[in-house]
């Protein structure tokens, strides 16, 4: 698709979203970047990359590609749940693991260096029951419903995996660092165990989270990003701040995702700001201006297995020129 393929009927004609936070305590560096958000909005994208690995060959690729960083650094908290030591563990299974471990440190490392803003999901290997790569469905016979019983086994072993991930945002929190936080993704899908037993076990699940995060724990310093796509499985405006979707295109497809854009942002009562949680081709910046598709950023997964890249150099290196992109360069100092 190109400019002159775009139809008017393409084009959004959505009101501006709610940038309040619901968490009435959220930290000054919280308030700060949702303003920063806000004075962007429909100005520009933000350009995020998704790092599973420590390491971060995703950002180094890019940055030797196009000269430039990513101005979300998105990282996974996988290798942080208790049960990662699963039985009939795959090596693909002990890769993902051992390559993740030291990613808290790489982003703390990133976020107090840089002006970059850090996003994190959670792969979470199952509490109990578990084999390989535990947080699929298919691999744990973890049950949900008992969990949210006060009391039970898998009521305790979910509280204990809670407070561990607690301890390791609050090393964000005590240096003054917002964490746009996306847990619980991808749920309607079913593929994952917290999505394995219904939209009301799975909003349970969210609210127990946040009451536990924002209330016992006090992390004020998270920004939540809901993650789906289906609305029977929203679980509040009081407990979401950001809404997102997950959307991988045919590699070559670079359309501004207009559709899937109205679909999703109707989905709040109270109109969120709608990013794209994970993709694969980035969204033209050219496309996305015609059309009003105002994703608040783009987070391009990691390359699986070095198999797949999601978007050709010459693709990068035109997107990450353009003006409408934000990169860390660009990025101002909101702590």
């Amino acid at each position: 698709m190109n400019s002159e393929l775009l139809e008017e009927k393409e084009k959004s004609e959505l009101d501006s979203p709610n940038f309040i936070l619901s968490n009435k305590n959220a930290s000054d560096e919280c308030k700060n970047l949702m303003k920063y958000f806000s004075s962007i909005f429909g100005k520009n994208i933000l350009s995020g990359q998704h790092c599973n690995k420590s390491t971060m060959p995703d950002i180094e690729y890019i940055r030797r590609v196009t000269g430039k960083t990513p101005a979300i650094l998105g990282f996974d908290l996988l290798s942080y749940s208790a049960g990662v030591e699963t039985t009939e563990s795959t090596f693909e299974c002990i890769d993902e693991v051992t390559n993740n471990k030291g990613t808290v440190e790489a982003a703390l490392y990133w976020a107090k260096n840089t002006n970059a803003i850090i996003t994190f999901c959670w792969h979470w290997f199952s509490p109990l029951k578990g084999k390989d790569k535990s947080f699929y469905t298919k691999n744990t016979s973890f049950n949900l419903v008992r969990a949210l019983i006060d009391g039970t086994e898998e009521n305790l072993a979910l509280i204990k995996d809670l407070d561990m991930i607690a301890y390791e945002l609050k090393k964000f929190k005590d240096n003054n660092i917002p964490i746009l936080w996306r847990p619980l993704h991808e749920a309607c899908g079913g593929w994952f165990w917290w999505g394995a037993y219904g939209s009301q076990s799975y909003i349970k699940l969210y609210r127990l989270m946040y009451e536990r995060y924002v209330e016992d724990h006090k992390l004020n310093n998270l920004i939540w990003v809901w993650n789906s796509p289906d609305k029977d499985w929203y679980p509040g405006d009081d407990v979401v701040d950001i809404n997102s979707a997950d959307y991988y295109a045919p590699l070559g497809d670079n359309r501004p995702l207009i559709e899937e854009y109205n679909a999703f942002y109707n989905i709040p009562s109270s109109k969120k700001p709608l990013a794209l949680g994970e993709n694969g081709p980035i969204p033209d910046p050219e496309l996305i201006k015609l059309s009003k598709a105002y994703w608040l950023w783009f987070m391009v997964w990691n390359n699986i297995a070095e198999r797949i890249l999601w978007n050709s150099g010459e693709d990068l290196k035109r997107y990450f020129s353009n003006d409408f992109v934000i990169t860390l360069e660009d990025l101002p100092k909101l702590r």
